[in-house]
């Protein structure tokens, strides 16, 4: 997604060639987020408080390379008291696109022209970055080194992220607004290759295994907002580590597969927070620990590869999807969604009409850490990879969703 740039003469703000249907915003970092543009408004734009009438206008560098009068060229006016700017729909005059021009100031638009539109990024806590993901052209947000370092155990907690550390129970959280880690209350259990994940506005840890022992357990630890500690929930059977965690929407948690007893489980269960109580969902076709699951479409799960000891072991590349909208959920393969290579531990993120896959480990256990895409407007979808920063090496990911906007047009 490639915003183009920004001119202002005589008034009018110009806005060369968007090249691609949805064009998105995004405004989350203060330092390396923001591309500035060249204007000459009758109001310097210096003038202007940020934020208080306006919503940060941030372009990707890239060029306008179309020729003048593109249909997809979009005009706007200045507001000469503040600065603003309003879109003109459709242009009141031909839209010439820019060749290009030096980059000096900020431009805003008014929020009433914008609309939320949120952005997939990755947590690499390892790297001290949070990198974009469903937009080009922006720079990963650099944050510090957190002591929980490499873990499973991390999450988006509102615009901050929750780390805690498998063996020494230890927490931490970073916040957004002051880019510091700050100590956060310690489980009450060592959770080793367990799982987190925020239900509702509440983070969740379950299962896993003691440190220094091979003993699993079912551990259900839910963070209590009202008196800001862990508490703990009803424990899960059979017990695993290796689970893929999925939240079906602010009161349900489906838990996928995993390893217990010496081996690989195909056991799907539900946690119903409002009872507190887990029931059984229907089993997966092959037993696997590790997969990569996420919602489809809000209401379906969709899980691809991981690891399956029985009857040999190996890591898989097949896909399976579980309506949770049927009264009687059923998993059902489904090929399309098939890797082309085997993929172990990750997630799937559905976000409008892009499905992503993250993924750490392929065959034999090597290292390939690799992002897919899936355009489901195709007529034919298939999975494209896409480039991952090139320093990076964590072990471990999760999602983080920015906070973008559309132009309302």
């Amino acid at each position: 997604m490639l915003w183009e740039h920004l001119l202002c003469r005589g008034g009018l703000f110009l806005l060369g060639c968007m090249l691609s249907q949805t064009a998105s915003v995004l405004t989350d970092s203060e330092t390396s987020l923001f591309i500035h543009l060249n204007v000459n408004c009758d109001t310097p734009l210096s003038d202007y408080v940020p934020g208080s009438e306006g919503m940060e206008l941030v372009v990707a560098a890239s060029w306008c390379r179309a020729t003048q009068n593109h249909p997809r060229c979009i005009g706007f006016t200045c507001n000469t008291t503040k600065a603003n700017c309003k879109i003109i729909q459709p242009p009141v005059r031909p839209i010439h696109c820019i060749e290009g021009h030096k980059e000096t100031n900020t431009l805003y638009v008014m929020h009433e022209f914008m609309q939320p539109q949120p952005e997939l990024a990755l947590i690499g806590l390892s790297d001290r970055k949070i990198i974009p993901t469903s937009v080009d052209g922006i720079a990963p947000i650099i944050i510090p080194t957190s002591s929980s370092g490499q873990t499973p155990l991390q999450i988006q907690f509102g615009t901050d992220i929750l780390a805690c550390q498998e063996i020494t129970k230890e927490c931490q959280l970073w916040t957004k607004g002051t880019n510091q880690w700050n100590t956060f209350p310690s489980l009450s259990k060592t959770h080793i290759q367990g799982s987190m994940s925020l239900l509702g506005n509440s983070p969740i840890v379950i299962g896993g295994k003691q440190a220094n022992r091979d003993w699993h357990h079912g551990v259900v630890e839910i963070f209590d907002l009202a008196t800001n500690q862990w508490i703990l929930g009803p424990t899960l059977s059979p017990v695993r580590r290796g689970h893929a965690s999925v939240v079906l929407n602010e009161t349900s948690l489906v838990v996928v597969g995993g390893y217990s007893g010496g081996t690989t489980t195909n056991s799907v269960k539900i946690l119903d927070v409002r009872t507190m109580t887990w029931n059984d969902l229907d089993s997966l076709q092959k037993s696997a620990d590790d997969m990569a699951c996420g919602l489809l479409n809000v209401t379906s799960i969709l899980c691809i590869g991981g690891w399956s000891k029985s009857p040999i072991p190996e890591i898989q590349r097949s896909a399976y999807v579980l309506d949770m909208s049927l009264s009687k959920p059923k998993w059902e393969a489904k090929p399309l969604f098939d890797t082309s290579e085997p993929i172990r531990y990750g997630f799937i993120y559905h976000l409008r009409d892009s499905l992503f896959i993250i993924s750490i480990y392929t065959s034999n256990n090597q290292e390939a850490r690799t992002l897919r895409r899936m355009d489901l407007k195709e007529k034919n979808p298939t999975w494209n990879t896409l480039a991952l920063d090139p320093d990076s090496s964590y072990l471990y990911v999760s999602f983080y969703l920015l906070h973008g906007y559309e132009l309302d047009h």
